[in-house]
């Protein structure tokens, strides 16, 4: 039942609990005990207070909420983290995009008993998971939760969407966003962006092109983390990082995924999360090209490794932290995708190391839908962002000669392999020109601003004497 003011809710939702007319009590998410009392403001009737706090957010519209009865008598205080960001059980979300990750996401929201809808631009998908609950294309061995719904409309799926989870390739993001912007933005819905890479003509990444397309004042958080789709379909226990510009945002997102199986971890380094999940494609390439030509496992740690150093060498120049870098985001996701069999970028890799041409390895997977390698687009790109910030990408550089036909396997292992050997130094000591030049400014303004207060003091003291 819903409901948008104090008055539409029926008294047998308030009378056990002894409830003032414009509380509801409300359960956190189906299977756990948190209870939290919702008050709707008499002024404000488009808002919610728990516990003192007022959600003004978009997605806090109480038409969009679905009220829960539960026998609790007390309810429980909110907790710091992702709970406190999720109020009530049931949102509408919708999901862009029904590849293999689209829908094993829509899976993992609706298991938190969201009401999801994936918008899909192919009728067959739209139709078989409506009528026999299974996507036809993807993970077909798996079935949807039964509160997983398809459309082909986009009014459809956003009208009164909390939510919306974008799964759409990075490099069909920025023309698919024209034609459904204005419904995103009308809606005003918590825009959850998982897909990765860079633009391949901009050099941006994701939270630039959403920017552009949908203002710098939409809500928007950022996933990634080591999440194949098929484990997050068969409740594998699994970890991610949801970032966004602040806590608030980064908490209420990561509530609508985390659950017993899955643990979503909230940050505001939405560079260091993106990069990450970009950069990692392209050393997957390389270590699949690895595994193709039948080396061990001393030749694949010895790339991860090193080619972490470079992804992090690479994000801090762009502003990342590094201690993203060195988590879920960064180096797990990197290990996953390089070791993981499910990788795409890395079988991308495997029969290049095998001697297959890249235009027929790539050919081969459009054919058979096996899913977009983002690291074959994000690699050139890559290539240019390291250049322009004077950061030395070694690897990256080797993986784009690759994708163009200039190195085979072999010759992209020696290459890799006779590289100039430095010093193992902290990243400080080795910064790209940017980073360098920023430093350099930073430092500079500071000791002039010291300098002017020092001298304004010693002034002040003559004066006075």
């Amino acid at each position: 039942m819903r409901f948008a003011a104090a008055s539409s809710a029926p008294s047998s939702a308030r009378a056990p609990f002894n409830l003032s007319p414009s509380l509801f009590r409300v359960r956190l998410v189906p299977g756990r005990d948190d209870v939290f009392d919702v008050r709707v403001d008499r002024d404000r009737p488009r808002r919610a207070r728990v516990r003192g706090h007022v959600l003004t957010t978009a997605s806090a519209r109480l038409d969009r909420y679905r009220l829960v009865k539960t026998s609790h008598p007390t309810p429980q205080r909110a907790t710091r983290g992702v709970h406190r960001a999720s109020v009530t059980t049931t949102m509408k979300i919708a999901v862009f995009g029904s590849g293999s990750f689209g829908t094993a996401m829509a899976s993992v929201v609706a298991r938190n008993g969201h009401d999801v809808i994936i918008l899909t631009r192919r009728e067959d998908v739209a139709t078989c998971i409506n009528e026999n609950g299974r996507n036809p294309q993807h993970l077909t061995a798996y079935e949807l939760p039964k509160n997983v719904r398809a459309t082909m409309d986009a009014e459809e799926a956003i009208s009164n969407a909390g939510a919306i989870v974008h799964a759409i390739p990075m490099q069909s993001t920025e023309e698919f966003l024209d034609g459904v912007k204005d419904l995103v933005k009308r809606s005003g819905a918590l825009f959850v962006n998982t897909s990765k890479g860079l633009h391949g003509e901009t050099l941006e990444l994701m939270h630039d092109v959403l920017k552009r397309s949908l203002g710098s004042n939409h809500p928007c958080a950022f996933f990634g983390g080591p999440t194949f789709a098929e484990q997050l379909m068969n409740g594998t226990p699994s970890g991610g990082v949801m970032a966004a510009r602040d806590m608030a945002t980064a908490e209420r997102a990561s509530a609508l995924f985390a659950g017993p199986k899955m643990r979503v971890y909230p940050s505001t380094d939405v560079v260091g999360v993106e990069i990450g999940g970009a950069l990692k494609n392209v050393i997957a390439i390389l270590a699949g090209g690895l595994e193709g030509m039948g080396l061990g496992v001393n030749a694949q740690t010895l790339l991860i490794t090193r080619g972490c150093r470079e992804m992090t060498r690479l994000g801090v120049a762009m502003g990342a932290k590094e201690h993203t870098m060195a988590g879920l985001s960064g180096i797990g996701d990197l290990m996953l995708t390089c070791l993981g069999d499910a990788s795409r970028n890395k079988a991308v890799g495997i029969a290049f190391g095998r001697g297959q041409k890249v235009e027929d390895i790539l050919s081969e997977r459009a054919q058979s839908l096996k899913g977009v390698a983002e690291g074959v687009a994000t690699a050139p790109a890559a290539e240019r962002l390291a250049r322009k910030l004077g950061v030395a990408a070694p690897m990256i550089t080797t993986c784009a000669q690759c994708l163009r036909g200039e190195l085979d396997a072999k010759a992209a292992l020696m290459q890799c392999m006779t590289l100039p050997i430095r010093p193992d130094e902290p990243l400080d000591d080795n910064k790209g020109v940017a980073a360098r030049v920023i430093s350099f400014v930073t430092h500079g303004t500071c000791a002039l601003l010291g300098a002017f207060t020092a001298s304004w003091i010693r002034s002040r003291s003559r004066d006075r004497a």
